[in-house]
C-alpha cells in the first residue's frame, strides 16, 4: 500500500505536467520580454514571498514540526495547469497566466528543493537534523516537472493534431485518479484522531496563506498600474498551488508521508478562494480591462473544446 501511495502521486505530475506542455508554445516564453512588470512581480510573489509567508506564518501560529514543514511545502510548489483555467474562467489574463507558470514550473526542480530543506533545517533542532538527499530530489523533480513539460511541448509542435485528441483525456484521467489518491490519503488521515487535530490546526494557516498572498496579489498589481484582469491572474498564481507537486516531494522523494497534511488542507481552501473571486467577477458583470487575446491560447481552446 505504501508503495502505491508513493508511485501515484509521481505518475500523476508527470501526466499532469504534460498535459501542461501541451498548451505551452515558444510565445509564452518569448512574453517574459514583453511584459516584464506582470511576470517579474509573479515569479517574485511565487518563488519568494509565497515561502517567505508561510515561514511566518507557521512561527506565528506556532505549528507542529510536521506542519510547519508541510506548510512550507505546499508554498514552495508553484501552481500548475489548474491555475491556467481558473485564471481564464476569472477573467484574467490568460496568456500571463500560463507565461507564469510555464517558467516557475520549469525552475522548480531547483527551487523546491532549496525551500523544503531550509523549511526542514530551521523547523527541526539542530541535534535532530537529516541530511536530505538535496542532489536526489533535484534529479527526481528534473525528471517529472521540467522533462514532461518539455516533452508535451515537442508534441505539441510536431504532432498538434493528436495532442488535440490526447491532452483532455490525459489532464482527467490524470486529475481522477489524484482526487481518489487524496481521498484515499484523507481517509487515512481521519483513522487516527491525532492526526485530526492536527489537520484541523493547519486550517487557519492554510486560510491565513491563500487569503493573505492573494491579497499581495491584488494590491502589489495595483501599486504597479496593472490593469484589472493581470491583477486577477497574479492573485490567483499566488493562491493557487501544484498539491499535487506537494505530496510527490513528501511521499515519493522524502517518504515523510508526515508532511502532506498541510497539502491535503490546501487543496479545498484554495478552491474555495479562487471559486469565491471567480463568482465575484461573474457577478461584476463584462470586465472592461485590457486583457491579452485568449483565443489564441492552447489552454482556452482546450477548456473551450477546441473552438
Amino acid at each position: 500500500m505504501q508503495t502505491i501511495f508513493s508511485v501515484i502521486p509521481t505518475a500523476t505530475l508527470f501526466a499532469m505536467m504534460v498535459a501542461m506542455g501541451m498548451t505551452l508554445r515558444l510565445d509564452d516564453f518569448r512574453r517574459l520580454a514583453l511584459q516584464p512588470t506582470p511576470i517579474g512581480f509573479g515569479l517574485l510573489g511565487q518563488l519568494v514571498m509565497l515561502p517567505l509567508a508561510a515561514f511566518a506564518i507557521a512561527a506565528l501560529l506556532a505549528l507542529p514540526q510536521n506542519h510547519a514543514v508541510g506548510l512550507v511545502l505546499i508554498a514552495a510548489c508553484p501552481g500548475g495547469i489548474t491555475s491556467n483555467a481558473l485564471a481564464h474562467y476569472a477573467r484574467g489574463d490568460t496568456a500571463l497566466s500560463i507565461s507564469l507558470t510555464a517558467l516557475s514550473s520549469l525552475v522548480s526542480f531547483v527551487t523546491v528543493p532549496f525551500v523544503v530543506s531550509l523549511g526542514i533545517r530551521l523547523s527541526e533542532q539542530a541535534s535532530s537534523v537529516v541530511e536530505l538527499p538535496h542532489t536526489e530530489m533535484v534529479l527526481k523533480l528534473l525528471l517529472t516537472t521540467a522533462l514532461p513539460v518539455f516533452l508535451g511541448m515537442a508534441a505539441l509542435h510536431y504532432g498538434p493534431g493528436l495532442v488535440a485528441r490526447l491532452q483532455r483525456p490525459l489532464l482527467l484521467s490524470a486529475t481522477g485518479v489524484l482526487i481518489l489518491l487524496v481521498v484515499g490519503l484523507g481517509v487515512s488521515v481521519s483513522s487516527r484522531k491525532e492526526d485530526i487535530a492536527g489537520l484541523w490546526r493547519t486550517v487557519p494557516a492554510v486560510v491565513l496563506l491563500i487569503g493573505s498572498m492573494m491579497g499581495v496579489g491584488m494590491l502589489g498589481a495595483r501599486a504597479l498600474r496593472l490593469n484589472a484582469a493581470q491583477g486577477r491572474t497574479i492573485a490567483i498564481e499566488l493562491g493557487i498551488q501544484n498539491f499535487n507537486l506537494a505530496l510527490v516531494v513528501a511521499v515519493s522523494v522524502l517518504d515523510r508521508p508526515r508532511y502532506v497534511g498541510p497539502a491535503l488542507v490546501y487543496m479545498p481552501v484554495m478552491l474555495l478562494f479562487a471559486g469565491g473571486l471567480i463568482a465575484a467577477v461573474r457577478r461584476a458583470g463584462p470586465v472592461a480591462a485590457a486583457v491579452s487575446s485568449t483565443s489564441a491560447s492552447p489552454i482556452v481552446k482546450i477548456h473551450n473544446g477546441g473552438r
